[in-house]
């Protein structure tokens, strides 16, 4: 397994001008720690991130931002095929922002100042479980398209997407905060079912399968399901499905029929269908404009 040490190697992918800095992985990290802040988003994968020694199950569209000198690292799921995690990293030194902050206590001090309502208990990180808000993936990317191109006026734009992502991001630590017991237990029984549905997605398995298996109707399931991923349960799952089929177009020589089956679909008329209406393109247009060539044999 690759391990990504970059972290280790010190901040010289900060500019010491510019303050900020952008790395995007789909490696292992080592445990580490830095002198600057870090926010973190799971564009995809699934795994585990630990910080400060507590460990969080990572999936799609999780975020955290991590306080500077704050002991952390993230890992694939062991023992799972296809759990790449792609990996957003804004990093950036408090004085970014303003030359008030300081860094160790820097979520802190910027939450009291651009969010006074908001409160929350002194703390090193800031975790959100899953994608709660569609607009962190666009802001990442802006932030990603005007540090690449480096434009008049970037480092205003890049300032501005920052903020915003980091009000959005305790705008909905605070709501997860002010969250009821039994909706908290409802998300719980959601990810347990996406864990599930993740391991099992090409088995037969039904919403009522679904509802019966943590005692809800399902109506009701499909709506806090819905609630939490922004899908019903079987549109989430043809998308997961859809999900496996691409990397399979990626990465093997297996027949779209093939994968077809393998993915769960014994009509391969429907599986195009679908992969047609959720991906854009069919399944062989797909290989052939992302097929990845494989590694060169060693000399």
């Amino acid at each position: 397994m690759r391990i990504n040490n970059y972290f280790m190697r010190g901040t010289a992918a900060i500019n010491k001008k510019e303050k900020i800095g952008l790395f995007n992985s789909d490696n292992d990290t080592n445990v580490h720690m830095h002198d600057f802040v870090e926010i973190v988003y799971f564009k995809s994968g699934i795994g585990t991130h630990t910080i400060d020694g507590k460990e969080y199950k990572i999936s799609n569209g999780n975020l955290c931002i991590i306080n500077t000198n704050t002991e952390h690292h993230y890992h694939i799921k062991p023992n799972a095929e296809n759990k790449e995690i792609q990996v957003k990293n804004i990093i950036f030194y408090p004085q970014f922002l303003d030359g008030k902050y300081h860094s160790d206590n820097f979520i802190n001090e910027i939450c009291l100042d651009i969010l006074p309502s908001v409160q929350i208990e002194p703390c090193k990180f800031i975790h959100i479980a899953r994608d709660t808000n569609k607009d962190f993936a666009s802001l990442f990317s802006i932030v990603e398209h005007e540090m690449s191109l480096k434009e008049e006026g970037y480092l205003d734009i890049v300032k501005n997407c920052l903020l915003s992502i980091l009000i959005k991001i305790f705008r909905e630590n605070s709501a997860q905060e002010r969250k009821s017991p039994i909706l908290l237990k409802h998300i719980e029984i959601v990810e347990n079912a996406i864990n599930f549905l993740d391991e099992h997605y090409n088995e037969n398995l039904t919403l009522k399968d679904f509802a019966d298996r943590f005692n809800f109707s399902t109506v009701y399931f499909n709506t806090i399901f819905k609630n939490y991923t922004g899908l019903t349960f079987r549109k989430y799952q043809q998308k997961l499905r859809c999900e496996k089929a691409k990397k399979m177009l990626e990465t093997t020589d297996k027949t779209v029929a093939d994968i077809c089956w393998e993915v769960g679909y014994q009509d391969s008329k429907q599986f195009f269908v679908l992969f047609k209406r959720i991906v854009g393109i069919t399944p062989s247009e797909y290989r052939k404009k992302y097929r990845k060539s494989p590694p060169a044999p060693l000399a």
